[in-house]
């Protein structure tokens, strides 16, 4: 009888150390996230990417992720951008991240001689990677998206 209330408390003490490691992290898929983003009001008018867009703006390949939402602003003259992943593996993860960065500094590149306005916005974006997850997101808002963001990754 001691033996299955000591067992008991046991349980239940790694139970709560469990539940406190959590973080209390919202769940959800990228379309998920990408839903938390767009209710914030702060996104202009966004389109998605396919896949095959999505490859030719990044390199990032199909194999390389198992879950994405990617959206781009409607408006071409606008930087907002949005890419959200879940990576198939950490070999996968790293070449995302690489991609991801190699976008950022594209459009920085591609905005910095014509668009100082979006120059800056795209200066105030940012890249974000735990464990699978990564994102790319450029905004005027990157600061109170990159909030809402880091409730689920």
């Amino acid at each position: 009888m001691r033996r299955k209330a000591l067992l008991s408390a046991c349980f239940l003490i790694l139970l709560t150390l469990l539940c406190a490691c959590s973080q209390g992290k919202k769940t959800g898929d990228a379309a998920a996230v990408y839903s938390a983003l767009e209710k914030t009001g702060v996104l202009p008018s966004m389109i998605p990417m396919t896949a095959d867009e999505l490859y030719d703006l990044t390199g990032i390949a199909p194999e390389d992720y198992t879950d994405a939402a990617c959206y781009e602003a409607s408006d071409g003259l606008l930087a907002d951008e949005v890419l959200l992943f879940t990576a198939s593996d950490l070999d996968a993860a790293a070449r995302i991240e690489n991609a991801l960065h190699r976008r950022l500094d594209s459009k920085a590149a591609e905005a910095e001689g014509y668009s100082p306005e979006q120059f800056a916005v795209i200066k105030k974006g940012f890249i974000a990677k735990s464990g699978l997850n990564l994102c790319l997101i450029v905004s005027p808002e990157a600061d109170r998206l990159k909030s809402v963001y880091g409730e689920y990754r």
